[in-house]
């Protein structure tokens, strides 16, 4: 899982979650009877410092 950020963005975990919420609903529905491991990586382009607090875990 890959996004790209151009901006900093309080909210980025929490959009992240939704993606691996939502990859992990649709994958019993495709057919696969176990979970794939998930990685998020973001990427961060943008002019200011990203400087948005992360949780830990």
């Amino acid at each position: 899982m890959v996004e790209h950020q151009s901006r900093p963005e309080k909210l980025m975990a929490s959009r992240l979650l939704r993606y691996r919420v939502a990859a992990i609903q649709r994958h019993p529905e495709q057919g696969h009877k176990q979970f794939p491991v998930m990685i998020p990586l973001l990427f961060y382009h943008g002019a200011p410092q990203f400087t948005v607090t992360l949780p830990a875990g």
